[in-house]
């Protein structure tokens, strides 16, 4: 049985080796050749395969990275992975799947059906925090939290969540352009996002590239297409569809700043 050694080095991980079974050499050459996309769990269970013939263990709720660099020295390697919207965050590997959204979108211009798909029971707004309160963007981090563990209650638990991100916040640039033109996109009519993937534990970790703060999904829905988030760049408010026991657990927990909204109810723009 060989020792080895797991290590998180910035957002990259260090696995120790020893000699006799796989030496570091070959274990890179077989990393490099077999993978650009992995998931920690699959790095894992990878490495414990080559190692000890067994599967290994690993942070269930880790998403794919990109494997950026990989560096071998004697008896041990490094796998620096970075993602420009965060460490737990990825691009979705599927694509297509997101049809029921263009589909379900049809509401007439500028109402709450051109941004929820009308496959929901029932729709509620949840207003943003105040604007003049302190570390507003905190308050919003975390009300975006606390609606995620609502949802996630009623949807599968082994499933992730997709995160749409609007293209025109503003951070493309020159440096990283090649790296978000490989990302899906979902095309709506007027909006086009980058699509990705995570868990809930990464909506907390979410962030734009070039950035360490905090940022917002404007889209977000889980595998199973159980309840849908969406909010804008014209406003605040977040919108969520879903059963009617969920939107009532909303309503329920935020008060006075939730409120059912129907299909064809007109979207605000809020500064």
């Amino acid at each position: 049985m060989l020792s080895a050694r797991e290590a998180t080095v910035g957002v990259g991980v260090i696995f120790d080796s020893q000699s006799g079974v796989v030496s570091g050499h070959e274990m890179l050459a077989y990393m490099k050749s077999a993978f650009r996309y992995l998931r920690l769990a699959d790095i894992m269970t990878v490495i414990s395969q080559l190692l000890w013939g067994q599967p290994g263990k690993a942070r269930t709720h880790s998403c794919a990275r990109r494997v950026e660099r990989v560096c071998c020295a004697s008896d041990w390697f490094v796998l620096v992975s970075t993602f420009p919207f965060g460490d737990s965050i990825s691009s979705i590997t599927t694509t297509g799947t997101e049809e029921w959204i263009c589909n379900g979108c049809a509401g007439s211009v500028g109402t709450v059906g051109t941004l929820i798909p009308n496959t929901f029971e029932a729709v509620v707004r949840l207003l943003a925090p105040e604007p003049r309160i302190q570390h507003w963007w905190s308050a919003y981090r975390e009300m975006f939290v606390a609606l995620g563990s609502i949802c996630a209650k009623h949807s599968s638990p082994l499933g992730n969540l997709t995160f749409g991100i609007w293209e025109g916040h503003g951070f493309q640039s020159e440096s990283n352009r090649e790296e978000l033109s490989q990302i899906p996109k979902l095309v709506m009519p007027n909006r086009v996002y980058f699509l990705l993937t995570g868990d809930l534990l990464s909506l907390g970790e979410l962030r734009y590239p070039s950035s360490d703060e905090w940022r917002n999904p404007d889209l977000m829905w889980p595998d199973d297409h159980a309840w849908f988030v969406g909010t804008d760049v014209d406003f605040w408010s977040l919108y969520v569809g879903g059963s009617l026991e969920m939107t009532e657990e909303i309503e329920s927990l935020f008060g006075g700043s939730c409120m059912r909204v129907s299909y064809s109810e007109k979207l605000p723009v809020e500064s």
